[in-house]
């Protein structure tokens, strides 16, 4: 995670989901989330906007641990045949 959050882009961040818990990296920071825990995603969120310039409406954290791959706004893009494949390397 250390080396991520040196590596990463500024204005970019990622995210890990692993049942309830949920680990996002900011350039420099780190944030584990843990589902309901609405204070750390306040905090991570308005990291991501203070300090990277991203916009709120890309850091629709909460979301993200029943959809970590983005949801149907994803599979709704991807070429024909191509969710099946989505599907099946997610494990889903």
């Amino acid at each position: 995670m250390a080396k991520a959050a040196r590596s990463i882009k500024d204005a970019w961040y990622l995210h890990l989901v692993k049942g309830d818990q949920m680990k996002v990296v900011f350039r420099g920071k780190v944030f584990t989330l843990i589902r309901g825990d609405e204070d750390a995603l306040r905090a991570a969120v308005a990291y991501g906007i203070r300090r990277h310039g991203i916009r709120r409406a890309q850091l629709g954290l909460a979301r993200l641990f029943d959809q970590p791959f983005g949801g149907d706004r994803i599979r709704d893009r991807l070429p024909d045949g191509s969710q099946d494949d989505l599907e099946n390397h997610s494990g889903a």
